[in-house]
């Protein structure tokens, strides 16, 4: 195609050679016009591809453009750091646009386009990941570099193969998909849910390993069960994760090719700290803070639905973060408002009715309005509040009956009431989780 000139016109190419002022350009641009166009081109079409030559070989004659001249030893490595250390753009050069090109100059595919590709048949990731093409693109590399055994890092960008990324595509975007619905499996579809994005990093390479069916599958399921639970609510990524995102991708690896659920005990990031029921009583509000997000994500397993629509809670939209004691009588006795233990997820109207009011009075006022739609509707309401957690026949308790919302005592004894039961059954939680990956019913 290069060196066609109606080929290169139809692709809204220049070539270079005929931008040149002088007599050889003008020479070039004459004949290359003449190849561009059919013969029967009206003359207007011509006199406004003549316009658009000059007008772009006046811009190239006019730019200062710098340069370097580098030996013919030059390393790919030294001349790729050359760039990015002497970059003068206004625009800041990213590793992820360093690394677009290197693609480019290895296989002649283009990563913005594959990454344009892997959001279109996988959406979700950007609600995870971020909408920018470049989020997507730099989580791409960073699995990548797990394959290529290196550290998940910008710095290691320059050292990929992107023969072997163009290799591996079909099973990273495969790898994607599959964690992509494992975290959909326990609710969660967004980055503001996602307590820690590291499983998006070092899940995805594992897909490979997992067994197809029976009992195999099972004892694999549990590992990787085990670590997304064990990244959410321990410490292990408290510090520097990327320094450990390698090392828990290749013994994960390990456990899972050699097919025995025991291996796991061999795996550190299954081992990380786990929360006690103190640490679980002070997570902060689920918005910015990681262990508040796994708390409401773990106490969201059993389905969540809303108390009053009976709706299940996906978390696509229109989906709260409720105060289950209200802010305002919390602040006016200068209690904490926004512990997780506080939190529960609801449909947006539902949210707003019960904004104001002690729980037990909208509870009870919601059971009334249910009256003759459900035959129990008071059970009906208590194992809604049950898929979130929380202990309703505490809950149904605080009323304006039993509990004045003007004395600071009374509602610091229900609150704190409902604050400890709440958090011996997170607690239990978290323990079954870190233990078997899943919910333990008996």
């Amino acid at each position: 195609m290069i060196g066609n000139a109606a080929a290169e016109f139809q692709n809204g190419w220049i070539p270079i050679r005929i931008l040149s002022r002088n007599d050889e350009g003008s020479e070039n641009r004459i004949a290359w016009r003449e190849d561009a166009l059919s013969k029967d081109a009206s003359a207007p079409i011509r006199r406004k591809l003549e316009k658009w030559i000059d007008e772009l070989r006046d811009r190239i004659c006019d730019t200062r453009i710098p340069y370097f001249s580098l030996s013919q030893d030059t390393s790919r490595e030294d001349a790729i750091d050359i760039f990015i250390r002497t970059n003068q753009s206004s625009v800041k050069l990213t590793s992820y646009d360093v690394a677009v090109a290197q693609m480019e100059d290895q296989t002649e595919e283009s990563l913005r386009d594959k990454i344009n590709d892997l959001m279109d048949d996988v959406p979700a990731i950007a609600r995870l990941e971020g909408k920018e093409r470049k989020h997507v693109g730099n989580l791409v590399l960073k699995i990548q570099c797990l394959l290529e055994e290196k550290r998940p890092t910008e710095g290691s960008y320059q050292k990929l193969d992107f023969r072997k990324l163009n290799d591996n595509w079909n099973r990273i975007v495969e790898g994607i998909e599959w964690t992509v619905g494992l975290l959909a499996q326990i609710g969660i579809r967004s980055a503001d849910r996602l307590p820690t994005a590291v499983p998006l990093r070092v899940l995805p390479p594992l897909r490979k390993y997992m067994p197809e069916s029976g009992t195999a599958q099972a004892a694999a399921m549990e590992i990787v069960q085990r670590y997304l639970w064990a990244a959410f609510l321990t410490d292990r990524y408290k510090g520097q994760a990327n320094d450990l995102l390698k090392e828990d991708y290749e013994q994960l690896r390990e456990a899972l090719d050699k097919g025995a659920a025991h291996n796991a005990a061999t795996v550190p990031a299954l081992a990380g700290v786990a929360p006690d029921v103190e640490a679980v009583r002070k997570a902060g509000w689920p918005s910015g803070n990681r262990l508040g997000k796994a708390i409401l994500a773990a106490c969201s397993l059993g389905g969540a639905r809303d108390v009053a629509s009976n709706q299940e809670l996906k978390g696509d939209g229109n989906v709260d973060l409720h105060h289950i004691f209200p802010r305002s009588v919390l602040k006016k006795h200068d209690l904490p408002q926004s512990p997780v233990l506080n939190c529960m997820l609801l449909h947006s109207p539902t949210n707003k009715s019960w904004s104001k009011d002690l729980p037990g009075d909208f509870l009870h006022n919601t059971i009334v309005a249910s009256d003759g739609i459900h035959g129990d509707p008071e059970r009906a309401i208590t194992e809604r509040l049950r898929t979130h957690l929380v202990p309703a026949e505490r809950l149904l308790a605080v009323r304006k009956e039993t509990v004045d919302a003007e004395d600071k005592a009374a509602v610091e004894q229900a609150y704190e009431r409902f604050i400890e039961e709440r958090a011996a059954l997170v607690h239990a939680r978290i323990e079954s989780l870190l233990r078997t990956g899943e919910i333990e019913t008996s």
